[in-house]
């Protein structure tokens, strides 16, 4: 389950008409608004931990649930990702978005074979497939919960932007226990799903913003 939340304060809101503190506060409202909903509770007793590497997860020790979750920020747009069971995880990018210097942070960060692939284009297909992959490795990393630090280069996904989302290489991981989808949360915006399992069944939902 993914949901897209967006203008939280009722109305039309942008960063410049929202502080940060605000769009945090959003942030965990909506988040254990969703997660409260499917737990049967209220979101003053959805309990929350953080992993070392900073991964969230339900407090497996309050709440008898396998329930996963994600959750993904670009300016004030939210994306969240629900799952049943399996770990899983979720990033959101501004379609409009560009790297400095793609190339260079490819070599730096992605695979050896990434990074080739995406030498091999120039442009708008360069900067396209750049934020798919930069996308999809994000939200692997998410719900792998390795933490991005030095890890984007561990494993390799799909960069060719003619071919459907997937790993292709992950050591020490089995790939048929792993799943990534593509998916346009709202007009302008890619997000990525990652899911620990073989197949991903996704249902999309968008939260819209309260009546002034």
């Amino acid at each position: 389950l993914a949901a897209s939340l967006r203008g939280a304060l009722g109305g039309e809101h942008n960063d410049e008409s929202m502080t940060q503190a605000q769009l945090s506060f959003v942030r965990r409202f909506y988040l254990r608004l969703l997660l409260c909903s499917y737990l049967g509770l209220a979101g003053k007793d959805v309990h929350i931990n953080r992993s070392g590497k900073g991964k969230p997860s339900i407090d497996c020790s309050a709440h008898d649930s396998a329930l996963q979750f994600s959750m993904a920020k670009s300016g004030d747009r939210l994306l969240i990702g629900i799952a049943s069971r399996d770990h899983m995880g979720v990033d959101l990018e501004p379609l409009n978005r560009r790297a400095h210097n793609a190339l260079g942070v490819a070599r730096r960060y992605f695979s050896q074979s990434e990074a080739d692939a995406l030498a091999m284009l120039s442009g708008n297909r360069l900067h396209a497939a750049f934020l798919r992959t930069w996308a999809l490795k994000e939200a692997v990393v998410k719900a792998n919960g390795m933490g991005i630090a030095n890890q984007l280069c561990r494993f390799t996904v799909e960069t060719d932007l003619d071919r459907p989302p997937a790993i292709l290489d992950f050591p020490g991981e089995d790939l048929d226990h792993w799943s990534v989808e593509l998916l346009e949360p709202e007009q302008g915006y890619v997000g990525a799903v990652a899911l620990g399992s073989s197949g991903i069944i996704l249902k999309t939902f968008r939260l819209l913003p309260a009546p002034n």
